[in-house]
C-alpha cells in the first residue's frame, strides 16, 4: 500500500484479508492512513500485489546422538547417526499406485540385514492423520521372485496418527545371516526406516524408506552417487539395490572419477522384488585405484531403490564408523542468464540445492561437513553456486561480501564430473561454525550432492551424512 512517495505498513497502518476473490483492507489501526487529497469522498493510493508466488522450501536433517545433546558432539558422544527428512513429494510418490490401487501408500527398504554382526531394527510411523492398516514383507537378497518365499512382518497391524510401530528382526525371529529389502504397504500415508547396529564396533546407520513405483521413467530407473569411496582413509562403500519390479531387472553401475571419466562398470542382475549389493573392495582389481573418491551412475532395466553404504573399520577407540544415504535423482540447471544478487544482496536461483545443516571443528577434531557434488549429464556441464548461512540467515566467510551481502563460491563441474568442499579447508569460516548452506544450480548440466558429517572424537561411531534437498525449480522466470 502506498500513496505517493509514503508506502504503508501493514499490521502498523493496515490489515488486509483475501477471500472469494475479493481483497478487504482495514484501516482501523492507529498507524498512518492515505489522505484524501482534498476531495473528502474519495481516497486514492496504490495497491501493489504479488501472485503466484513459490511456496516456501523448506529442508530438514535429524542428527541423533547418544551421551550428549544436540547436533554438537564430543568425547563424551556415544554414537551419532542421522538422515535427511524424507520430501513431501515422495509421500505422493509413495500414493501414486497402480491401475487398480486407491492411494496406498507405498515404500521398500533397500536392506536390512542380520548377518555379519548386524542387527536392524524397522519402524514405521503413521503420518496420514487417520487410523491406518500396516503391512511389511520381507524379501530375501539373491532371488525371492513375486511369487517366490518371503516373510510377512506385519500384516494389518493398526496404527493410530501418529503413532509408530518398530520390529526388531532377531527379536522377532529371524536368524542369523539374512540379507534382504522389507516392503511397506499402508491405507493410508507412512513415512519407514531401519536402523542397523552392529555393537561389535559401536557401528550404527539410518536407511530410509524410498517410495515404490511402477513408473518406468528415468526417475525410476536411473539413481545417483555422488560419493563412493574405495580404501580412502579406510573408508569403502556397498551399494545395496532392489529391483521395484515383478520383471528381472538388468543394473548397471557406473564409477566416475571427479575428472568425469568412467573408470569402472558392473552389472548385476537382479531377480523380481530381490536385492543385491555391489561392494567396493580395498583389494582387488576393481578398476577404480586404491584411496580414490568416485561417484556413481545406477541405471536400470526397471524401476530400482539403492542404498549406499560407507563404512570404516578401525581398532580400539572408535572402532568402526558408517553411514548411509539413499541413491537419489538429479536436479537439472536452469536454461537462464546466471545467477546474479538483488537488491537485498541475496541471490536468486531459477534451482537449487539445500544442505540444512554444516558444520566445522577446530583443526582436526569436531564436528566437521564435507559437501560433494556430481554432475550426472553425458553433455552438459552445470555451476555449482555455494553459499554458506548462519542459523540467522546472514552470510558468511568465505561467501560474504563487505556489506554482508552474498559471495558465493561459484564450482564448474565438466560432465560427469565432481567436487569435494570441506568446511576445514576454509580458514576465514570460524571455528566451532554451525549453519547451512544453499547451492544454487545454473547451466545446462544438473547436480546431486550428499554431505558427510564426521567427528573422530566420539568415543564410538561419529559419523552421518545427509542428502543435499533437491528444492527444484524455485522461480518461473515470469
Amino acid at each position: 500500500m502506498s500513496q505517493g512517495g509514503k508506502t504503508f505498513k501493514e499490521g502498523t497502518d493496515f490489515t488486509w484479508q483475501y477471500s472469494g476473490g475479493q481483497l478487504a483492507i482495514d484501516w482501523s489501526p492507529d498507524g498512518a492512513e492515505p489522505s484524501s487529497d482534498g476531495d473528502p469522498n474519495t481516497t486514492d493510493y496504490t495497491v501493489t500485489y504479488v501472485f503466484n508466488c513459490p511456496a516456501p522450501r523448506i529442508a530438514g536433517v535429524e542428527k541423533h546422538t547418544v551421551g550428549t545433546v544436540g547436533s554438537r558432539t564430543s568425547d563424551d558422544t556415544e554414537i551419532v547417526d542421522g538422515y535427511t527428512a524424507i520430501p513431501v513429494g515422495d509421500l505422493g510418490v509413495a500414493g501414486d499406485g497402480g491401475a487398480v490401487l486407491e492411494g496406498q501408500s507405498r515404500w521398500v527398504v533397500p536392506i536390512v540385514q542380520t548377518n555379519n554382526g548386524w542387527n536392524t531394527e524397522l519402524v514405521i510411523t503413521n503420518v496420514s492423520g487417520k487410523t491406518t492398516s500396516v503391512n511389511a514383507t520381507f524379501y530375501a537378497e539373491g532371488g525371492q521372485g513375486f511369487a517366490g518365499p518371503s516373510v510377512a512382518i506385519l500384516s494389518g497391524e493398526t496404527l493410530a496418527a501418529g503413532e509408530s510401530v518398530l520390529v526388531d528382526l532377531k527379536e522377532w525371529g529371524f536368524p542369523e545371516g539374512e540379507v534382504g529389502s522389507v516392503w511397506v504397504d499402508a491405507t493410508n500415508a507412512v513415512v519407514a526406516g531401519a536402523f542397523r547396529a552392529k555393537p561389535s564396533t559401536d557401528m550404527m546407520l539410518t536407511t530410509l524408506a524410498q517410495p515404490r513405483t511402477d513408473e518406468n521413467d528415468p526417475g525410476a530407473t536411473l539413481k545417483y552417487g555422488p560419493l563412493v569411496f574405495r580404501d580412502y582413509n579406510g573408508w569403502n562403500t556397498g551399494i545395496n539395490i532392489a529391483n521395484l519390479s515383478s520383471s528381472t531387472n538388468q543394473v548397471t553401475v557406473t564409477y566416475y572419477n571427479y575428472a568425469g571419466n568412467a573408470v569402472a562398470t558392473e552389472t548385476v542382475t537382479i531377480p523380481p522384488r530381490a536385492m543385491e549389493y555391489v561392494y567396493t573392495p580395498a583389494s582387488g582389481n576393481f578398476g577404480v585405484g586404491e584411496n580414490q573418491i568416485t561417484a556413481v551412475r545406477i541405471a536400470g532395466s526397471a524401476p530400482l531403490v539403492a542404498a549406499i553404504d560407507e563404512v570404516k573399520y578401525l581398532g580400539g577407540q572408535g572402532q568402526g564408523h558408517a553411514m548411509s544415504y539413499p541413491a537419489a535423482w538429479a536436479l537439472n540447471g536452469w536454461l537462464g542468464d546466471a545467477p546474479t544478487s538483488n537488491a537485498d544482496g541475496r541471490y536468486e536461483y531459477d534451482a537449487l540445492l539445500a544442505l540444512p545443516l554444516v558444520q566445522k571443528g577446530n583443526g582436526g577434531s569436531g564436528d566437521t561437513s564435507g559437501i560433494n557434488l556430481f554432475n550426472p549429464d553425458f553433455e552438459y556441464g552445470v555451476n555449482a553456486y555455494i553459499q554458506f548461512v548462519d542459523a540467522s540467515g546472514v552470510p558468511v566467510a568465505p561467501t560474504v561480501g563487505n556489506d554482508d551481502s552474498e559471495a558465493p563460491i561459484v564450482l564448474p563441474l565438466a560432465p560427469h564430473a565432481g567436487a569435494t568442499v570441506y568446511t576445514l579447508n576454509y580458514s576465514e569460516m570460524p571455528a566451532g561454525f554451525q549453519g547451512a548452506a544453499v547451492i544454487g544450480v545454473e547451466g545446462l548440466g544438473a547436480l546431486v550432492g550428499v554431505s558427510n558429517n564426521v567427528n573422530y572424537d566420539v568415543a564410538g561411531d561419529g559419523s552421518a551424512v545427509f542428502n543435499l534437498t533437491n528444492l527444484g525449480v524455485v522461480f518461473d522466470g515470469e
